[in-house]
């Protein structure tokens, strides 16, 4: 179940900030899931780049492993804490109708996916400056 999506900062394994639109409720939830942009950009973000999948979590609720979500960690610095094996996130299940938050559950992290680039046709296009030996240039 999606809820509304919100702005928040992530910092890139570079250290670069990028502005990422999130599901609010898994976005506030992750250990570091990154900080939430309210009006103005916290300072020095940059829109994720073309190409770019952030590092991600999957996870399932202890109390019922039927019930699985995703949670982007945004902060490089709590990469090891939230990914250690047997790890755990605390996190509410969904906010309640009236918006207030529960009690936060307990979540089993069950995989981490570190972040991706991909590769932009300009940068694919360089010339590598090697010669096959086959013309004189």
């Amino acid at each position: 179940m999606a809820g509304s999506r919100r702005k928040f900062r992530y910092e890139s394994d570079t250290g670069a900030a990028f502005v990422l639109t999130l599901d609010e409720s898994n976005g506030e939830a992750a250990n570091g899931g990154g900080i939430r942009i309210t009006g103005n950009l916290v300072g020095g973000e940059l829109n994720k780049p073309s190409g770019f999948t952030p590092r991600y979590v999957l996870a399932y609720l202890q109390s019922n492993p039927n019930i699985r979500r995703k949670f982007v960690i945004g902060d490089p610095a709590v990469v090891v804490g939230v990914t250690a094996t047997g790890n755990t996130i605390q996190a509410p299940v969904y906010a309640n109708a009236d918006g207030t938050v529960p009690t936060p559950a307990t979540w089993v992290v069950t995989s981490y996916r570190g972040e991706k680039i991909g590769v932009s046709a300009a940068a694919s296009a360089i010339d590598t400056g090697l010669t096959d030996g086959d013309s004189p240039n």
